[in-house]
Parts: C-alpha cells; sequence; structure tokens
C-alpha cells in the first residue's frame, strides 16, 4: 500500500497543476470494436489524511467507500458506452501476476505522466500515443476477457488543525509582506483501458491540487462522467 501511494504521489508531481485530459491509440477505432468482455479490475484507491505536522495517513475506511463510489460509477458510465464490463475480484492463484501487470502499468504510467501530459511533454508520444506493457494474453483467458480495465485514484484530506496552522501561516505571510497559499489537498483519477496484446488503447485521468471527495458518490459520478465523455462508443 505505501508502494502504491509513493507511485500515485509521483505521478501527481509529474503531471502538474489541476487539468484533465485523455489519450488513445491511434487506431482505436479499428481495435477497440473487437473487445466486448473487458475485465473491470478492483481499483486502487488511496484516500489520505493530512495531520497538522504533514503527516500523511491512509484511511482505510475511506478508501472502501471510495473504491465502491468508481467501481459503482465506471460500471455505469462503460454500461452507456455498451461497453459491457465484467466487475473482476481479484483471485488469489491470480493475484502475483495481476500485481506485475499493475506494476509494469505503473512503470509505463510514468513515463506518460512526464512525456504526454505533463509540462514536458513530446509533440510525438502526445500525437502518436503507442505504448504498451507486453502481452495480457494469459490472464485474460484465465479471466475470461480481451481486455484490461485498471483504474488508479487518489485523494488527500486536510485536518482540521493543519488547516488552522496553514490558516495562521497565511495571516502572517501577510503581516510580513510573504504570499503562503494555503493547500486544501490533491486528487488524481486514472483510467487505463488496455486490450490483450498489452496495447493501452485509451488512458484518461484527471489530476488537481484540490481534493475532490472521493467519499461522495455524486461528486465521483460527475467526475467519471467527465474524464470518459470522449471514450469510444462500443459497436452493438
Amino acid at each position: 500500500m505505501k508502494n502504491s501511494v509513493i507511485a500515485i504521489m509521483l505521478l501527481l508531481i509529474l503531471s502538474g497543476c489541476t487539468s484533465q485530459s485523455y489519450r488513445s491509440h491511434p487506431d482505436i477505432e479499428a481495435k477497440i470494436k473487437y473487445i466486448r468482455n473487458p475485465a473491470l479490475i478492483v481499483p486502487d484507491i488511496q484516500v489520505v489524511s493530512v495531520s497538522a505536522g504533514g503527516v500523511r495517513e491512509v484511511r482505510d475506511d475511506w478508501c472502501a467507500i471510495g473504491q465502491d463510489n468508481i467501481m459503482a460509477a465506471l460500471q455505469s458510465e462503460f454500461s452507456q458506452k455498451k461497453c459491457r464490463t465484467k466487475a473482476y475480484l481479484q483471485q488469489e492463484d491470480l493475484q502475483t501476476e495481476m500485481e506485475d501487470i499493475k506494476a509494469l502499468y505503473r512503470a509505463v504510467a510514468s513515463s506518460i505522466s512526464l512525456h504526454v501530459f505533463g509540462p514536458y511533454g513530446f509533440p510525438d508520444k502526445q500525437k502518436n500515443f503507442n505504448y504498451s506493457i507486453g502481452s495480457l494474453e494469459n490472464i485474460l483467458r484465465a479471466m475470461d476477457a480481451n481486455a484490461l480495465i485498471l483504474v488508479t485514484g487518489y485523494d488527500e484530506f486536510q485536518t482540521t488543525e493543519r488547516k488552522a496552522i496553514q490558516a495562521a501561516a497565511a495571516v502572517a505571510g501577510a503581516l510580513t509582506g510573504v504570499i503562503v497559499l494555503p493547500s486544501s489537498g490533491r486528487s488524481f483519477v486514472d483510467i487505463v483501458f488496455i486490450d490483450r496484446g498489452g496495447t493501452i488503447l485509451w488512458n484518461g485521468r484527471y489530476q488537481s491540487q484540490s481534493t475532490f471527495d472521493i467519499r461522495d458518490p455524486e461528486r465521483v459520478k460527475s467526475l467519471l462522467k467527465h474524464i470518459l465523455k470522449d471514450f469510444p462508443r462500443l459497436e452493438e
């Protein structure tokens, strides 16, 4: 869990300030029309409380709420795209392979954050979005699916004590002519659609220097509708 938090924080740093965007493979229309039953993996969600001293504590209860909210919103939005997802509750016999796949994607996602979505983007990478994590044939066959959907989310809340300290610092700064901007938290959502060959067909993400409250189902539903608005509608 700690490694997941570190990875998400790195993506936030690389991706820059508030933004929402997506990229798709140049041949997505041709490739995606053959996909009928993608496996929707239970989202990796981290919800953190930041103490007065700046210590981050993962709140498992909030993580569970956020996970349920995102899973429900995802299934609803994908169904409207005629994408009948198959919710996948991780099985023990596939756990190691799935963790390896997630680790591979995190490595690729760091490059995407830097070169596609981030401030140091390469025009060629942005125009020709072509990334792969290697074949998923074996695990998708075991799951009776022909594509994989991975979702990562992060939300951060400042405790009341920390907000008070930041407010006091802002007042003190104003009196001395120093501008201090209080932080209200950070948030991040990444959705990736990968075919059985390991090619990333579509990647949508949202990042912000403030929280959007992943615990609120209506706000989550609204956010995911916005992120997935450009996801292609599958053929009947």
